[in-house]
């Protein structure tokens, strides 16, 4: 064993001294009521989602100087979009389970949610200790009181976070490795396999008019020119279903909390 591997062990069984696993139960528990709520009150949650990033692409694409910047742009707006649609779909934020064809990228996830808790921290603290002024000042000291309060849980709740967000961190990367074998393996097989079909899915991508630049199955098909294309996208929307009927029927096999 390496190193690096030695001290990743050795941070995560600390991480997990500090409250990991047990904050991990909470926080699924808050996961399903979220979602829940979130489709029962607010059905078109994804079309107001779509709309907001779009707006944020656009401005983008406006500071964009060559078509370089503009392709990674839409890269990384379709990411998102898919992203969102995957959550909406499966009930689960992204940051929170392994998916385990793209494992390494899980662990992106997880680096980019401990740092917006790094900054809910900060912004704790600043206002904590602003409002310590004002209580100190005797200006408005029941409201300078309440948000002393408020601050003080939502640090004790961010920091928490961060340490959940460490103790997986070290989790993946441990395994950095064997997942990094296993997709590039995987990438290589399917293009072997449906090589063909992935072109006709670039292509659609790369002319579809949809403003979410996500194509539709219409335009997938459009872009279909003979027997063996259109055999292997339906496998692969096969295999797509396949594993979306495994992921809604397994127990706790592709959640953190679910395996030390």
């Amino acid at each position: 064993m390496n190193q690096d591997k030695v001290e990743y062990k050795r941070k995560k069984k600390v991480y997990e001294a500090y409250g990991a696993r047990k904050f991990q139960k909470v926080v699924m528990k808050v996961e399903r009521i979220k979602w829940s709520f979130i489709k029962k009150h607010f059905p078109n949650y994804l079309i107001h989602y779509e709309k907001y990033y779009n707006r944020r692409c656009q401005k983008a694409l406006k500071k964009a100087s060559n078509d370089k910047e503009r392709e990674i742009i839409i890269s990384n707006f379709r990411h998102h979009l898919l992203k969102a649609r995957k959550e909406f779909n499966h009930n689960e934020n992204c940051n929170y389970h392994l998916d385990t064809k793209r494992p390494t990228e899980t662990i992106n996830y997880l680096k980019w949610n401990k740092s917006v808790h790094e900054h809910g921290i900060a912004t704790n603290m600043a206002v904590g200790l602003a409002a310590s002024g004002f209580l100190i000042a005797g200006v408005g000291p029941v409201l300078a009181a309440t948000l002393i309060g408020i601050q003080a849980v939502s640090a004790v709740i961010n920091w928490q976070c961060i340490n959940l967000q460490n103790y997986n961190i070290c989790r993946l990367e441990y395994q950095r490795e064997a997942f990094e074998k296993r997709e590039a393996k995987r990438q290589q097989e399917a293009k072997e396999k449906y090589g063909d079909g992935m072109a006709v899915i670039e292509k659609a991508f790369n002319n579809t008019k949809e403003e979410s630049n996500i194509p539709t199955p219409k335009e997938v098909v459009a872009e279909i020119k003979n027997e063996e294309q259109l055999r292997q996208v339906q496998k692969m929307m096969e295999l797509v279903k396949q594993s979306y009927q495994q992921q809604i029927t397994s127990t706790n096999t592709k959640k953190f909390g679910g395996r030390k």
